[in-house]
């Protein structure tokens, strides 16, 4: 996955898709995404939210 579509995509008000939240925990979990960028997406989160499933997603995953 290509992480700064990730976050463009939801900082632009679009929606991740569950591979999408799940190849960012993953990256979390194992150090593989920088902490900065898990900190853009959060960032974009706080700003534009997330859409329901987004959030049903992030909850089962965690």
């Amino acid at each position: 996955m290509n992480i700064p579509e990730i976050i463009e995509r939801k900082r632009e008000g679009g929606e991740n898709s569950p591979e999408e939240i799940g190849a960012l925990l993953a990256g979390l979990l194992d150090e593989s995404v920088p902490r900065y960028q898990i900190s853009a997406w959060l960032m974009a989160v706080l700003f534009r939210g997330m859409t329901h499933p987004e959030t049903a997603t992030l909850t089962r995953l965690m």
